[in-house]
């Protein structure tokens, strides 16, 4: 999609949810969807079209840790 529809698909969703957002929460929101299904960090920094895992960790998802400990716990 060029920038501009981009931009028009943009317009039409915030008229529908009667909220404006940006961009950007749109990438932590698709980051941050994977990481919480388990998706590892490389993988999702390869759909992001990243280079290395720092970007990706740093502006668009972290694992939370709840899910950390429960994992933890099942190691044991």
């Amino acid at each position: 999609m060029s920038s501009n529809s981009v931009r028009r698909v943009k317009s039409v969703v915030e008229k529908e949810i009667w909220k404006s957002f940006e961009l950007r929460d749109c990438r932590r929101a698709y980051g941050q969807f994977y990481i919480n299904k388990g998706l590892e960090l490389e993988d999702i920094s390869v759909l992001m079209g990243r280079g290395t895992t720092k970007t990706t960790e740093l502006y668009y998802c972290r694992k939370r840790e709840s899910v950390v400990i429960e994992k933890a716990k099942d190691l044991w």
